[in-house]
């Protein structure tokens, strides 16, 4: 059994190689089992058991009746870590909370040199929308879409910086950004949230990327200073 599972270690770890030496691509089909087993000098059992681990990280898919291919990106699998991470920690949230400040800033600080004039009308576009359902009545459904236009907002800057990570890090923490909304919601911090939409707006707009950091992270830090009250609280 120790041989058999150090030989499907074995292959779990020379497939990862090829992976991050782009021998092999998202899409590209791997050996079936009897050409892997041959390959590696193993059992197919071992073959499976190894395609089983690389399923379960998200670097390979297999469809019925076709055979194993190298998955795509795919932000969910990340999401999902990070869901768990919520659900067996007591800190993530705010910890997920000061990473999103030192990721966000940076973004902001590159939105506002690279976007381009279609992208800033995007990003004013959710602001203004946010804006619509934060001073309409406080329905379940438009506090939602306030929370939508919110995060939306948030991507749109991401967007704008023409930096595909921070892209892939807001889309992935979509669920984390929910739950910051909902343990810093008070009337305070939505006041607060759309003054300082406003004044990293401006500044995005005259390109003042300086100005654009300091007012994210500001914004952020009082998102912050509002988590660790709810759970001080609780």
């Amino acid at each position: 059994m120790s041989d058999h599972i150090s030989k499907s270690e074995q292959i779990v770890e020379d497939i990862i190689e090829q992976i991050r030496k782009k021998e092999l691509l998202s899409g590209d089909k791997l050996p079936n089992e009897y050409e892997l087993s041959e390959t590696y000098h193993c059992s197919r059992m071992a073959v499976r058991e190894a395609l089983k681990i690389l399923t379960a990280k998200g670097l390979v898919i297999t469809k019925h009746g076709e055979g194993s291919f190298i998955n795509t990106l795919n932000t969910s699998i990340i999401a999902d870590t990070l869901d768990t991470l919520f659900l067996l920690s007591d800190n993530t949230n705010l910890e997920m909370m000061q990473l999103r400040k030192l990721m966000e800033t940076e973004a902001t600080r590159l939105c506002a040199q690279n976007a381009t004039d279609e992208e800033i009308k995007e990003i004013q576009m959710y602001m203004e929308q946010r804006e619509e359902y934060a001073k309409a009545i406080q329905t379940p459904e438009n506090i939602q879409k306030k929370y939508d236009a919110d995060r939306n907002f948030h991507l749109a800057i991401a967007k704008g910086s023409h930096n595909e990570l921070f892209v892939q890090f807001i889309q992935t923490i979509q669920k984390t950004m929910a739950m910051h909304q909902s343990t810093s919601a008070s009337e305070e911090t939505s006041r607060n949230t759309s003054l300082y939409h406003e004044e990293i707006m401006k500044a995005i707009m005259d390109h003042d990327s300086d100005r654009a950091a300091d007012m994210m992270n500001a914004h952020l830090k009082r998102v912050e200073e509002a988590i660790i009250k709810h759970s001080t609280i609780e």
